[in-house]
């Protein structure tokens, strides 16, 4: 089926946007592992480097349920797309569990405030070691935090006594 092409510099500078999730991540058993290769092939293709991270609550029907270990951590990426960058990551309509070890370790262009959702419990070692967040949010289903998940960087903002005093 084609589609009609949309006016030249409609979308200059940023990423195409696909219309599923199951076309940007790669997914495997309820975890995202990371970007598939066909859309960081199209995205090279289009001239551009920068990949919005929306978490979705479900790929394909499919719920998602984890973000997995160094599913976007930076230097996985960079040696193919030296360009790459990953910006404004948004997990307000994710339903995860966890988040892997190192999974956005290096992304140094993931900054401003992050508020993780509730229902989050485990977080991996170095899961946003040298991200650029002033701000982190932390779920008070939180559990579990893996050594310098966050790197000394961020301000985190705990959501009661009990939680900041395990951690």
């Amino acid at each position: 089926s084609s589609q009609p092409s949309s006016p030249a510099g409609e979308t200059e500078g940023t990423a195409p946007k696909p219309t599923e999730a199951s076309e940007k991540y790669a997914f495997t058993n309820g975890t995202i592992t990371g970007i598939s290769e066909a859309y960081l092939e199209n995205l090279a293709q289009s001239g551009s480097s920068r990949v919005e991270l929306a978490i979705p609550a479900q790929i394909g029907g499919t719920p998602v349920r984890a973000i997995g270990d160094n599913a976007f951590r930076l230097d996985r990426y960079t040696s193919a797309y030296p360009a790459l960058t990953f910006v404004n990551l948004d997990l307000s309509g994710a339903k995860i569990t966890s988040i892997g070890a190192n999974a956005f370790s290096g992304c140094h262009t993931l900054s401003g405030v992050l508020t993780l959702p509730e229902g989050i419990s485990a977080i991996g070692a170095g899961a946003f070691a040298g991200t650029a967040f002033s701000t982190v949010y932390l779920p008070s289903s939180l559990s579990e935090c893996g050594a310098s998940a966050f790197d000394a960087g961020p301000v985190l903002v705990f959501p009661n006594q009990t939680l900041f005093e395990r951690f």
